[in-house]
């Protein structure tokens, strides 16, 4: 159930990154705004894929518990997965402070 969790936990993070930070990221690096440029069809398609991923998460639980095992077992996992919105923005900020930046374009060297 721990590797359940886990995988659960990655996965809400995963969709915490694309709703909330991808299309700002995609905008500096177009130099853009956000809007109907940056979230075209691409955006979209990869945010389907996130989300398409929970659903799909859920049947390997539910198969592999019965009873009440399958009550605890769902809670204990969807409690620490969800951690994973907690968890990446807190990973986020921790980005920032440690590069000293919000944006995701590199650091260009003397040469570039």
């Amino acid at each position: 159930m721990l590797l359940l969790s886990l995988i659960y936990l990655l996965i809400q993070m995963s969709v915490y990154g694309v709703i909330f930070y991808l299309p700002q990221q995609v905008a500096a690096l177009l130099g853009t705004a956000v809007g109907f440029h940056v979230g075209l069809i691409a955006l979209c398609c990869a945010a389907s894929g996130f989300i398409a991923a929970q659903p799909l998460f859920w049947t390997f639980p539910t198969r592999l518990l019965t009873g009440a095992a399958a009550a605890g077992g769902i809670a204990l996992i969807n409690s620490l997965g969800s951690l994973g919105g907690f968890i990446a923005p807190s990973l986020r900020t921790a980005a920032e402070r440690a590069f000293s930046s919000t944006s995701a374009r590199p650091v260009c060297s003397p040469r570039c």
